[in-house]
């Protein structure tokens, strides 16, 4: 986070929080869908070197 600059915009706890928000949702015999994710936790994603999570997961 530091290296990023993140520190000055978040701290540990309202990153996670943002993050937090992103839903998965399994519906039998269906691939598991991800609800909306937002720019901003794309953002931090990105920053993070984590890849953000998709709309659909095969």
């Amino acid at each position: 986070m530091q290296e990023h600059g993140m520190f000055g915009k978040y701290t540990m706890t309202s990153l996670l929080n943002e993050l937090d928000v992103i839903e998965l949702i399994h519906i039998p015999g269906k691939n598991p869908i991800v609800r909306e994710v937002i720019t901003k936790q794309i953002l931090i994603c990105e920053k993070m070197a984590v890849p953000p999570p998709t709309m659909a997961l095969s």
